[in-house]
């Protein structure tokens, strides 16, 4: 095994210590302040005796009632309360200005879940009385949603000399099983694609009109998240004594808005949220830590999401005015290859003379010396820029840049992540669905970038964007996707259509030295639920 891995093995098993000495001094720190006597606690449960009534279902709580005026009394509890059928409003004189904040009020039409048994989500009204199954701190109110999108799309693309045209599905469904207000199962289910391969009716060069089945059980993402200070809180029946979320399971893990990481891994990961440090000038940052022993998808190791293991910690701060990202990450080849590496990251994110929103970021690579062939090693600079206009939230001039050096990779990019430049312009942005063809999007061995300009409407129901984007090669051919330069333009289109639907519109033409042109067309319905 290298000897980096143990020198990392060591790295974090510090990194460890430290955690755990911080959480027992927040425990610490908490615990000086009441012994447990004076801990606060909920009302007790007033002891029942034969001769007394049971409180009616629903009731808040069993205990000794809070302080209240003595001219108020508690209302039991009742689903209907805050609901359009528990009052009336009828407006009043225009004229009259004490009634100008209500008159042209009504109520929003909203979208609500496929599933929704049990609380509910977001129902007029107050709750009722959770349970205690967990706690009298830790509340039981289950409910269990199923929510997601349908997309349909149609699309003609030219890729290699290859004339495609399809007609593709691609169903998304979310179950969410949420226990406390804490904790929750979450699984994300595919069940008409697996991973690029979709639902589609084909008709493609050279082999005629096919229809492709494609049915998929298994889940993208499953795992449990909950709060270690919440359920040691309800455990000890007093308020949580600090805050540690942790999750468990094939967890998605994005950082860097996809840039650094995009793919669901199994494994786990533990956050310290919400601190801030008077020595360093830091108001608010947080740590997570993570670790995956399966399902870790990167081009450094083949596609073969079963051959590293994955160690990471990635730092989220606001301070200096701006916001700072960083990450360390080290991977294990757990084959013969000896593809082990580590993959560092930083980003720092600021607006200047309140006229441009800049975003720096750097990805680098090493421990790939010796091995042949390389594959993540080397330096990625991105650079995303817009311009802050006077109408800033509706018309929005962009520029981003960037350059590679080497083969620098992500720690894991999912198969609908794409590649790390999906961010840099809708140029490299792959659809997920119809193999829609884009610019070479990994950054090797190349430097570019894209220019555009997007147009959003009122209340955000359309979004415009057209774009040009330019991709400069050079370095050994064999180190780089693309074989020559590639320059492209490009737009989109979508509009709500209603508070489910949206019409999505999309065009691509790539001229490609040293290679054929690439042409795109796409039209695709998603409803939302």
């Amino acid at each position: 095994m290298p000897r980096a891995f143990h020198h990392t093995c060591l790295t974090f098993a510090a990194q460890g210590a430290i955690l755990i000495a911080a959480v027992a001094a927040v425990a610490a720190a908490r615990g000086e302040d009441y012994d447990d006597a004076e801990i606060r606690r909920l009302p007790p449960v007033v002891e029942q005796t034969p001769s007394e009534e049971l409180p009616p279902p629903g009731q808040p709580f069993l205990g000794d009632a809070p302080g209240a005026d003595p001219a108020a009394t508690i209302a039991p509890y009742s689903p209907l309360d805050f609901s359009p059928e528990s009052y009336s409003y009828i407006p009043g004189d225009e004229e009259n200005s004490a009634d100008a904040t209500y008159r042209s009020k009504h109520p929003v039409g909203v979208q609500r879940t496929w599933v929704e048994w049990g609380r509910g989500f977001y129902l007029p009204g107050q709750y009722p009385a959770g349970g205690t199954l967990f706690g009298s701190t830790n509340l039981t109110l289950p409910h269990f949603l199923v929510y997601g999108d349908l997309r349909t799309v149609l699309a003609s693309n030219q890729s290699n000399d290859i004339d495609t045209n399809v007609w593709a599905t691609k169903l998304q469904l979310e179950t969410d099983w949420k226990i406390t207000a804490t904790e929750r199962f979450h699984a994300l289910f595919t069940p008409l694609n697996r991973l690029n391969d979709v639902t589609r009716l084909q008709h493609q060069t050279g082999q005629g009109t096919e229809f492709f089945d494609v049915f998929n059980a298994n889940p993208t993402t499953a795992f449990f998240e909950g709060d270690v200070g919440a359920i040691f809180g309800g455990m000890r029946g007093i308020d949580s004594p600090f805050e540690l979320p942790i999750t468990v399971g094939l967890i998605p893990l994005f950082f860097q808005n996809g840039v650094w990481m995009n793919d669901a891994i199994a494994g786990a990961a533990v956050n310290i949220p919400a601190r801030n440090s008077p020595l360093l000038d830091w108001p608010n940052y947080e740590v997570t830590f993570f670790c995956g022993f399966d399902q870790v998808t990167s081009d450094a190791f083949w596609g073969d999401n079963q051959a590293a293991d994955v160690f990471g910690t990635a730092t989220f701060i606001e301070a200096y005015g701006g916001y700072i990202e960083t990450g360390y990450a080290f991977l294990n080849d757990d084959t013969t290859r000896d593809h082990s590496y580590h993959n560092l990251t930083a980003a720092f994110t600021k607006r200047y003379f309140g006229r441009v929103s800049n975003s720096v970021r750097g990805i680098v690579n090493f421990g790939q010396d010796g091995v042949s062939p390389q594959t993540a090693d080397g330096l990625l600079l991105l650079m995303e820029n817009s311009l802050i206009t006077r109408d800033e939230q509706h018309l929005v001039p962009y520029l981003n840049l960037f350059a590679g050096y080497g083969s620098p990779q992500s720690v894991a990019r999912g198969a609908a992540a794409g590649g790390v430049l999906s961010n840099t312009g809708i140029s490299f942005e792959i659809d997920n669905i119809t193999n829609y063809p884009t610019l070479d999007a990994t950054g090797h061995n190349a430097c570019g970038g894209a220019l555009g300009l997007e147009l959003l409407g009122p209340e955000f129901y359309y979004q415009f964007i057209v774009e040009t984007a330019y991709v400069h090669v050079y370095g050994n051919p064999a180190d780089r996707l693309a074989v020559g330069d590639q320059a492209s333009i490009s737009g989109r289109f979508q509009i709500a259509l209603s508070k489910s639907v949206i019409l999505r519109t999309d065009l691509i033409y790539g001229a490609l030295k040293n290679a054929p042109d690439i042409l795109g067309g796409r039209v695709e319905i998603r409803h939302k639920f």
